[in-house]
C-alpha cells in the first residue's frame, strides 16, 4: 500500500490494539484508534536494546478504560519510502489531563515485546552446558535472542562475525545482561587483519537486533551505495543523501531536503581531558591471585599498566572517508594537544579468574587475557565517535536505521558572490546513532542525530 507522494513527509497509517492475541474492536467491527490518537512518536537509539513509541490520545469517547498496562500496540505506517508494521507492548499510561469541557488526554508509552519479556527471564549456569559447548559471541546472543527457552523472537538478529568464545558462569542474570556483558569482551573478526578492535553495541533498529562493533557499522557505512535497495534479510541498507537548502518562494521542498540542523556540541575537550578519554591506562585486577594482576607501574609488580593512546590507535581504527579524513585532535594547539594525549587516569576492571576450570589453567582464552587492553580499545572508539554530531529534521523517511549510514551535504557559511559553497568540514557520511519519527494525521517528521569520529585532512 505504498502511497504516491504528494508532499514531502505525507503518510497514512493505522494503530489498533491487541490483548490476549484478539484485536479489540467495537460491536460494529471498527478497530482504527487514529480519530482518537493525536501522533506518535517512534524513538531508535544505539545506547539502546530497544525501540521505543509514545502515542499521544484525545478521547472524548472513555477509550482510556480499556488499557491496562499490558496491551500490544499494532502501528501500520505507509509512506512514499517504505511502509512499516510496528508492534509494541504498550508498559503504562502517562500524564493524563482532564480539563472542563474538554477531552482527556493521555500518553501510551510502549516499548518492544522482546524488551519487556527480558524482564521475566533468568538466565543461570555455566554458558558451556547452556549452549550447548558452542561458546562463540554469534550463537550465545542468537540463542538467547531467537531460542524459545529465552526471548524468542521472530525478528531479525544481526550479529558481527567474531573470533571471541565466551566460557564463563552465568550468575542469574536476564537475557540482555548476558549480552551486553559480552560486548565488553568480544573481538570482532576484522577484515584488516591483525587489528585488535572490540568497541561493541546492541541496539535495536526497524530491521531487527543488532550486536555490532563501532569499526564494523563504520566498514559498511563506507560500502553503503545509493545503488542499493535496502534488504531486509541481509542488513544492507540504502545510502540517501539530504541537501539542506534555503527555500525560494514558491518553491515545493523535495523529499530530500534538510528542514533544518543543528550542532549540540563541538570542540568540548574538557570532559575528554578530565575522564581521561584519549590517554590513559588500564589497570586489571586478579581477585583470586593478586601476583598476576596487571597493577601499575611499581617496581613490586612485574607487570606493568597498560598505557593506552588514541594516537597510537588511530590508525587501527576504521574511520567515515578513511583515506581523505584525520584526527581532529591533530588541528589542536600543540600544547593542549599534549595536556590530552598524557596519560593521566586509570581505568580499572576485574581480571575474570580461570583457576576453576583445570582446561583453561595453562591456556587462558584470549579475550579475557587481553582484557586490559580491550577496557581502553572500547572506550577510545566510543569517544572518538562522538568527534563530530550533527543533528537534522527531514521529512518522514522509513528507510533510514540507526547504525546505518547517510550522506550529508550542508553549505558553508561564507557565500561567494551569488553561490554557496559546500561546507566541507561539516558535509560527509555520518553514522545515524539515535532516530525519532513523528506523526501526526496525514505527515511524519524524522529526526536524526548523527556522528562521525573523522575530519577532513
Amino acid at each position: 500500500m505504498t502511497i504516491q507522494r504528494t508532499t514531502p513527509g505525507e503518510v497514512e497509517w493505522r494503530l489498533s490494539v491487541f490483548r490476549d492475541e484478539t484485536r479489540l474492536a467495537t460491536n460494529e467491527g471498527a478497530f482504527n484508534l487514529v480519530q482518537f490518537c493525536r501522533g506518535f512518536q517512534i524513538n531508535e537509539d544505539m545506547s539502546l536494546a530497544t525501540m521505543e513509541a509514545e502515542f499521544i490520545f484525545e478521547d472524548a469517547a472513555g477509550l482510556q478504560t480499556i488499557f491496562t498496562g499490558s496491551e500490544i500496540l499494532k502501528l501500520e505506517v505507509f509512506s512514499s519510502t517504505a511502509d512499516r508494521v510496528y508492534h509494541f507492548r504498550s508498559y503504562g499510561t502517562f500524564d493524563r489531563v482532564k480539563a472542563t469541557g474538554a477531552a482527556t488526554v493521555y500518553s501510551l508509552r510502549c516499548m518492544s515485546v522482546e524488551f519487556l519479556k527480558n524482564e521475566s527471564i533468568n538466565v543461570f549456569g555455566s554458558s558451556e552446558v547452556l549452549f550447548n559447548n558452542n561458546t562463540s559471541t554469534e550463537n550465545i546472543v542468537e540463542t538467547l535472542m531467537k531460542s524459545k527457552n529465552f526471548i524468542g523472537t521472530k525478528k531479525n538478529v544481526f550479529v558481527e562475525d567474531t573470533i571471541s568464545n565466551h566460557s564463563f558462569i552465568i550468575p542469574n542474570w536476564r537475557p540482555l545482561d548476558v549480552i551486553y556483558w559480552m560486548t565488553n569482551r568480544t573481538i570482532r573478526k576484522s577484515s584488516s587483519g591483525g587489528q585488535l578492535q572490540n568497541g561493541f553495541v546492541f541496539y535495536e533498529n526497524a530491521l531487527g537486533y543488532n550486536f555490532r562493533s563501532i569499526d564494523g557499522l563504520i566498514e559498511d557505512a563506507n560500502k553503503q551505495s545509493n545503488v542499493n535497495e535496502t534488504d531486509p534479510k541481509t542488513d544492507v541498507k540504502r545510502l540517501y543523501e539530504y541537501v539542506f537548502a534555503p527555500k525560494q518562494l514558491n518553491e515545493e521542498l523535495d523529499i530530500y531536503t534538510i528542514n533544518g540542523y543543528s550542532f549540540p556540541e563541538e570542540n568540548c575537550s574538557l570532559l575528554a581531558l578530565r575522564h581521561g578519554s584519549f590517554s590513559g591506562y588500564s589497570v586489571g585486577f586478579d581477585p583470586i591471585n593478586i601476583t598476576t594482576s596487571a597493577m601499575g607501574l611499581s617496581e613490586d609488580i612485574p607487570k606493568v599498566a597498560y598505557e593506552y593512546s588514541v594516537a597510537d590507535s588511530w590508525e587501527k581504527m576504521e574511520h567515515l572517508q578513511d583515506k581523505s579524513t584525520t584526527n581532529p585532535i591533530n588541528f589542536m594547539d600543540k600544547e593542549y594537544q599534549s595536556q590530552l594525549t598524557t596519560p593521566r587516569r586509570v581505568r580499572y576492571c576485574m581480571l575474570p579468574n580461570q583457576a576453576f576450570d583445570p582446561k583453561y589453567k595453562d591456556n587462558p582464552l584470549p579475550n579475557y587475557q587481553e582484557l586490559v587492553e580491550l577496557q581502553s580499545y572500547q572506550y577510545m572508539r566510543m569517544e572518538t565517535m562522538k568527534n563530530l554530531k550533527l543533528k537534522i529534521a527531514i521529512p518522514g523517511n522509513l528507510d533510514l536505521y540507526v547504525g546505518g549510514a547517510i550522506n550529508v551535504s550542508l553549505p558553508a557559511t561564507v557565500k561567494r558572490q551569488d553561490f554557496i559553497d559546500t561546507d566541507d568540514r561539516y558535509s560527509g557520511r555520518y553514522i545515524i546513532t539515535k532516530l525519532t519519527h513523528s506523526g501526526t494525521v496525514g505527515s511524519m517528521q524524522t529526526e536524526l542525530l548523527l556522528m562521525k569520529d573523522s575530519i577532513l585532512k
